[in-house]
C-alpha cells in the first residue's frame, strides 16, 4: 500500500507476489455503510471495477488465506483457499455458512460449505475439473487446516497453513498507557508475543476509533486510538488483538476512557447555547446560510455541527474548524476571535464582532468536548 486516506486506498501488486497475474496500480474510492458494516465503491486505474469489503470477525479463524500442497492425479499440486464466513442461527460456529475462493491444481473456483465446531465440510466448484468435496478440521494447537477430499479419481489429503504469520499462538501482556482521553488521539503500546506483520486491533466499543496499528517487533504494536468526544468518564473498552494469519483473537486488557473535563457534565449546550449564536450572526444571506455558504461552511440549524466538528478548514486544512477539547487549536474559534495568523478577516466578516460572552460560550463548548446534543433542535 503506497498511500491511504479516509476515502481511498492506492495499492500496487508486484509480479512476484503469490497469486498476482499482473503488476498494477489502482485507487479504491470507498463509502462506508454503517447499517451493513461494509465498504463499497469503485476501483480506477490499471484495475477497474467495483468492490465490496466486509469486516473480518476476530472470533472467526477461517477468514484468512490458507496454502499448501496435495497429491492430485499423481502430482504434488499447489492448493490455496480464501474463506469467508457468515454466522447462522445466531451462532458463529454451529452451522455457519462458509464461502470463498480456491485455487486447486491451476484451476480457480468458488467455495461453498458449512462449519460445525472446528470441522469444515465444503465443495469447491472448479470449472475445468470435477468438483472437489473436502472435509478439514482446524487444529488450533498448531494452527493447521487438516483433512481429506475427493476430486475425480483422486483422494487428496490437505495440510493447509496460514499464508501469513508464524502459526504460533499470539499472547497479550499489557497496554501502556491504559487510559485514553475522549475527543483526543492517544498512542498506546500493546505488548505481546508472536505478533506478525498485519496484526490488527479491534475495539468492542463503536465510539472508539483505531486509526493506526504499527508493528515495531514481534512483541510490540503501536496503536493510535481516538474515543469520540463526549464518551462518559470511566467507560471501559475491551480491545481484541488478532494476527494476520487469522488466529482467534486474544483478549487485551481493558482500556479505561476519561472525559476531557474529568467527568463533569458539560456546562454549554450546542443546541441551546451555541446554535442560537450561529443562527443570529452567521447563518445569514451572503455568509453561511445553505444558499450562500462561504468556504462551503453552512451554519444553519441541522447542518452546523456536521460542518465544523473534526472537519478541516478550507482556508487552513491542517486545522479542524472545531477540534474537540481544544478551542485554541480550532480554526473557527480563531476566526471569531480574530487571532493573528488566520487567513482573511475576522468573522463575522464586515459585521460587528461577537461579544466576549458569545465567544466564551463557543470556546467553552469546544473545550468541554464539542458534544452533540442536537436532539433538541
Amino acid at each position: 500500500v503506497s498511500s491511504t486516506s479516509t476515502t481511498s486506498v492506492e495499492f500496487s501488486i508486484d509480479e512476484d507476489t503469490p497469486l498476482s497475474r499482473i503488476a498494477a496500480v489502482s485507487t479504491f474510492a470507498l463509502d462506508y455503510d454503517a447499517a451493513t458494516d461494509t465498504l463499497s465503491g469503485r476501483v480506477s486505474g490499471d484495475l477497474k471495477g467495483t468492490v465490496e469489503l466486509v469486516r473480518m470477525d476476530p472470533d472467526v479463524p477461517l477468514q484468512r488465506l490458507w496454502s499448501g500442497t496435495s497429491k492430485i492425479d499423481g502430482k504434488n499440486e499447489v492448493v490455496l483457499f480464501f474463506f469467508t464466513q457468515a454466522p447462522a442461527n445466531g451462532s458463529r460456529f454451529a452451522g455457519a455458512a462458509v464461502g470463498g475462493r480456491a485455487w486447486v491444481a491451476g484451476e480457480e473456483g468458488t467455495v461453498n460449505g458449512e462449519l460445525n465446531g472446528a470441522k469444515l465440510t465444503a465443495t469447491v466448484d472448479l470449472p475445468g475439473k470435477d468438483d472437489l468435496d473436502m472435509t478439514v478440521s482446524l487444529k488450533k494447537k498448531n494452527n493447521l487446516l487438516k483433512g481429506k477430499g475427493t476430486l475425480g479419481a483422486s483422494k487428496p489429503k490437505f495440510k493447509l497453513v496460514p499464508a501469513a504469520g508464524s502459526g504460533k499462538k499470539i499472547k497479550f501482556k499489557s497496554i501502556t498507557p491504559n487510559t485514553a482521553e475522549a475527543g483526543a488521539t492517544t498512542t498506546i503500546t500493546l505488548n505481546g508475543k508472536n505478533l506478525n506483520l498485519g496484526a490488527n486491533v479491534y475495539s468492542d466499543n463503536p465510539s472508539v476509533r483505531i486509526s493506526s496499528v504499527v508493528r515495531t517487533s514481534a512483541k510490540v504494536l503501536q496503536v493510535d486510538i481516538t474515543p469520540d468526544a463526549g464518551v462518559a468518564d470511566g467507560t471501559a473498552v475491551g480491545l481484541r488483538l488478532v494476527n494476520a494469519d487469522g488466529q482467534t483473537a486474544d483478549k487485551c486488557n481493558i482500556l479505561t476512557l476519561s472525559s476531557d473535563d474529568g467527568g463533569s457534565e458539560p456546562t454549554v449546550s450546542f443546541a441551546n447555547d451555541v446554535q442560537p449564536i450561529f443562527t443570529a450572526n452567521c447563518a445569514l444571506a451572503g455568509c453561511h446560510s445553505a444558499a450562500s455558504a462561504q468556504q462551503g461552511l453552512v451554519l444553519e440549524a441541522g447542518s452546523a455541527f456536521s460542518n465544523i466538528v473534526n472537519v478541516p478548514s478550507s482556508e487552513q486544512p491542517s486545522l479542524f474548524r472545531v477540534s474537540p477539547g481544544d478551542a485554541d487549536a480550532s480554526y473557527l474559534v480563531r476566526k471569531i476571535r480574530g487571532t493573528s495568523g488566520i487567513t482573511g478577516g475576522r468573522m463575522p466578516l464586515n459585521r460587528t464582532p461577537l461579544s466576549a460572552a458569545q465567544i466564551d460560550t463557543i470556546a467553552t463548548w469546544v473545550n468541554e468536548g464539542a458534544a452533540d446534543n442536537r436532539e433538541s433542535e
